[in-house]
């Protein structure tokens, strides 16, 4: 990650946490409630103003903000509550008409759900704009490469139903498989479950039925197929800390010309030369964009055995780049309608694949220590996303991260907005209103609960950054 990354990231949190604090205003508003303050950002106050009871400042931690409804701690308001420019006293709560606990339970509903729905209506305002204006979009095709074992020795699933490299994956359980990452999608999230392949080989079309099991190195579902990889051409698609490569400053998208005068014209070959000369000095001819230069490095050593014989091979440090097939499509709606339709339809999918990956965490299905993400898992993702990824890339994904963002906060649990909502709905279907006893126990028990999972959640963020970082 570099440091305009990581400000994009912040960033982007920033405004999805503010779109929800704002839904949370303007439906407080809507309902009666009042607001005493609306923050963007935390921290110390950079400016502030009045605006009729409303208390507007832009604080100086860019991340997110905050929505003060007046009386919604549940009990009467202390003069320190009050607004600092207010000279006089503040109403109690129990006698303000605009505090939250004295409004009706229905506004108290709309209020709450007001966040999550702001941020769900701003994933299709997102969608909607890309549909409406049209993108390129370059998607992996669904012809597969084929992994004859798993790590085990054994037959992968994939190898085992009669999948082999190149097939063209048509549909998978009678869905249409548009693109590699809807056979993904249905795989990762599937461990277990029975799944139905149409492919066409030589023009043949056959059906293939596997049970993807779970991946001890991913923590989620794999058959061993992966996107069709293209000729593998002699550029450095990776370095290997503290190995030649790397020491050599050899860098990613170098193209290795030659090895001690010997042309080098695919990766296999650069393969083979490497393996066959341990320990070896070499000088390899390097292009890197319009120039071209000589690095001499000594090779490295590994030991292996090969049917009980010792075997020593030459080592650089380098992975491949590899590349997949793809075809380009162009993305528009028909016209501004349909790009409504679309947005809704895009931000629906969102959450259904949302809704599929709890799901399958809860089974436990997949390894959740390693795909739950919190604040600092998503800051890093988006940093990658918004300085290795095109912009509309970038705007699918911060479209999805403020549906997962909407998605999370309405579940019903304490502490939440999902959790105020289950309570207040209680209240407006029962007419039984929970007495401020009950109301203090649920508000303690929530902030135990959030504290605990933030806890929990940024520990695991702490964990899965160092392990990928030394993966």
């Amino acid at each position: 990650m570099d440091i305009i990354g990581i400000l994009i990231a912040i960033l982007v949190l920033g405004i999805l946490v503010t779109v929800h604090e704002f839904g949370h205003f303007l439906m407080a508003k809507i309902s009666g409630i009042g607001v005493d303050v609306f923050s963007i950002g935390f921290g110390k106050e950079l400016v502030s103003w009045k605006w009729g009871e409303t208390k507007y400042r832009i604080a100086l931690i860019p991340l997110g903000g905050y929505c003060k409804m007046r009386g919604d701690e549940t009990k009467d308001r202390n003069p320190k509550d009050a607004p600092a420019e207010k000279e006089e006293a503040p109403v109690p709560a129990e006698k303000d008409p605009k505090a939250m606990y004295n409004r009706p339970p229905w506004a108290r509903v709309l209020a709450v759900v007001g966040g999550s729905l702001f941020n769900y209506i701003f994933a299709i305002l997102i969608f909607f704009s890309l549909f409406l204006f049209g993108y390129k979009d370059n998607v992996i095709t669904p012809k597969v490469s084929v992994v004859e074992k798993t790590e085990d020795g054994s037959p992968s699933p994939a190898y085992a139903a009669g999948l082999r490299t190149g097939d063209w994956i048509v549909s998978i359980n009678g869905k249409p498989a548009e693109t590699f990452s809807d056979i993904a999608q249905s795989v990762l999230l599937g461990v277990g479950d029975e799944k139905t392949l149409v492919y066409v080989r030589n023009g043949a079309t056959n059906t293939a039925i596997l049970t993807p099991v779970l991946s001890q190195k991913t923590g989620a579902g794999y058959v061993g197929i992966g996107p069709y990889e293209l000729p593998v051409e002699p550029v450095i698609g990776g370095l290997v800390k503290n190995r030649p490569a790397s020491d050599a400053g050899l860098k990613v998208n170098d193209r290795i010309i030659s090895a001690d005068g010997i042309e080098i014209t695919s990766y296999a070959g650069l393969t083979n030369f490497i393996f066959a000369n341990p320990n070896k000095t070499v000088t390899f001819k390097i292009q890197r964009g319009d120039q071209t230069f000589d690095a001499t490095l000594k090779l490295a050593a590994i030991v292996s055995t090969n049917n009980g014989a010792v075997v020593e091979s030459g080592l650089l440090g380098i992975y491949p780049l590899v590349k997949y097939e793809t075809v380009e499509k162009e993305i528009r709606a028909d016209n501004f309608f349909h790009a409504i339709a679309l947005g809704f339809m895009e931000a629906n999918t969102s959450i259904v694949r949302t809704w599929d990956g709890l799901v399958v965490m809860i089974r436990g299905k997949i390894d959740v220590q390693r795909h739950m993400s919190g604040p600092l898992r998503i800051i890093q993702v988006t940093s990658t996303i918004a300085t290795h990824a095109n912009f509309v890339k970038f705007l699918q994904f911060m479209a999805m991260i403020s549906v997962a963002l909407a998605f999370f906060n309405i579940l019903p649990l304490p502490g939440l907005d999902g959790g105020h909502f289950l309570l207040n709905l209680f209240e407006w279907v029962t007419r039984i209103k929970p007495s401020e006893k009950v109301l203090t126990v649920i508000e303690y028990v929530g902030l135990f609960f959030i504290i605990s999972l933030a806890a929990i959640v940024f520990v695991n963020d702490i964990f899965n950054i160092i392990r990928d970082a030394t993966a």
